[in-house]
């Protein structure tokens, strides 16, 4: 039998919320992670659905929006996203997926 569950409890940050990093996202929900998904403003409305699919799953989820996603940034991004959740377990940067 499969496990659903193992990633129960774990903090995912996202890195680039695009197409490919909200199913993503979802995916590790339904594994039982609370996301931070953090997406570049133009994805916005893509970053909404995704949070709203992911409360459904019954976890938290986190939406960052930036203008940019230089490396300065990316550290606020990760900082923030602790504190907000008090831990990161896996830390995803889909700046450079295709």
């Amino acid at each position: 039998m499969i496990n659903t569950q193992n990633l129960q409890g774990k903090v995912v940050i996202l890195i680039n919320g695009g197409k490919h990093g909200a199913e993503l996202a979802v995916s590790m929900a339904r594994q039982g992670a609370d996301v931070a998904l953090a997406y570049e403003r133009g994805w916005r409305q893509t970053a909404v659905n995704t949070r709203q699919q992911i409360q459904a799953l019954g976890q938290h989820c986190l939406l960052i929006g930036t203008t940019t996603l230089d490396p300065d940034v990316i550290t606020r991004i990760i900082e923030y996203a602790t504190g907000v959740f008090g831990k990161m377990d896996i830390f995803i940067d889909l700046r450079t997926a295709g």
